[in-house]
């Protein structure tokens, strides 16, 4: 098949991509949160196995990778002592990230197919990218 680079999105032809860029935004916005969670559990490891001399047996990203969001979250809480408010963000940031991967288009179906403004489903996507934005730079 060929691609109309006019109409690229050709399961859309009437569509404002708009939406779908924010919310492609969103989650990958979410997924820099959990990829920096993968990293600082990495990192810990490492640290760990410095401190006690031995030497890691699994590459530590691939262990921290297999983990879900969730438990990433759960193994990272003990970590953040300097900041309190942490546990509590990365805790919203995955109910979040899982609402918009699950439920959020099922949600917003009627408010995508009524043809109105899309404005305020744009406007809370926006919301979601700068809270994971922050939670991001804070983790």
């Amino acid at each position: 098949m060929t691609t109309d680079y006019e109409n690229p999105i050709r399961h859309l032809p009437n569509e404002d991509p708009t939406v779908y860029a924010a919310y492609g935004l969103a989650m990958f916005t979410a997924a820099t949160v959990e990829r920096g969670l993968v990293n600082a559990l990495a990192h810990h490891r490492i640290g760990l196995a410095r401190q006690e001399k031995r030497v890691l047996g699994t590459d530590p990203w691939n262990k921290a990778a297999s983990s879900s969001f969730q438990n990433l979250v759960a193994k990272v809480t003990p970590l953040c002592g300097c900041d309190p408010e942490l546990p509590a963000d990365l805790t919203n940031a995955v109910k979040r990230r899982n609402y918009l991967a699950h439920s959020f288009w099922y949600d917003k179906a009627p408010e995508m197919m009524g043809g109105g403004p899309r404005g305020h489903l744009i406007a809370e996507l926006a919301d979601d990218i700068d809270t994971f934005s922050t939670t991001a730079s804070q983790s």
